[in-house]
């Protein structure tokens, strides 16, 4: 990626060769309506989740969520939390799931994109993030998962990662 000309960037993010700047999002989309994975449940992730987006961004900066699903129940998850499942095993659908009308089954995936390579969003951060996450990928779910992360960006350090750690920034200025 070549970094995109100065100007109105130079306005809004810091230029600093050791940084980059990575946009981030995460799909969520129904799958299997009426159905649990608890046949092959990972973790219960918490009541904490209030939507299947929230509780999709748990799974994605969980380690122990290693699937791309999670099951969700609307009325019940004050008491049932959500919960991420293990990577679909193979055979029919009501032999892998469980039928259950209080449970939905949701698909989820999160896109990170290197956008401005050798710029950083100091000017407006929202929070550091920790030196925990060691790629850009695990500090975007970090950032999907974190209340405090209200942007769609956030600036990773590769080389000094481990002493700077990832951070999230807030939604970008106009600049």
């Amino acid at each position: 990626c070549k970094p995109k000309p100065s100007g109105a960037i130079d306005a809004v993010y810091s230029k600093n060769q050791n940084w980059d700047v990575y946009k981030y999002s995460a799909t969520v989309t129904k799958s299997l309506p009426s159905y649990g994975c608890d046949k092959f449940q990972a973790k219960q992730l918490g009541t904490g989740h209030k939507t299947p987006e929230i509780c999709a961004a748990a799974a994605l900066a969980d380690p122990a969520c290693t699937g791309n699903e999670i099951m969700f129940a609307p009325v019940y998850n004050y008491a049932w939390g959500c919960r991420c499942c293990k990577p679909k095993p193979s055979g029919a659908i009501d032999a892998v799931y469980s039928k259950n009308q209080n449970w939905d089954v949701y698909k989820y995936s999160a896109t990170v994109t290197k956008s401005l390579p050798s710029y950083g969003c100091d000017k407006f951060q929202a929070k550091q993030l920790g030196t925990g996450h060691k790629t850009p990928e695990i500090c975007a779910a970090a950032a999907l998962a974190d209340p405090a992360c209200t942007g769609n960006e956030i600036m990773f350090a590769p080389v000094y990662n481990y002493a700077w750690g990832c951070r999230c920034c807030k939604p970008k200025p106009s600049g």
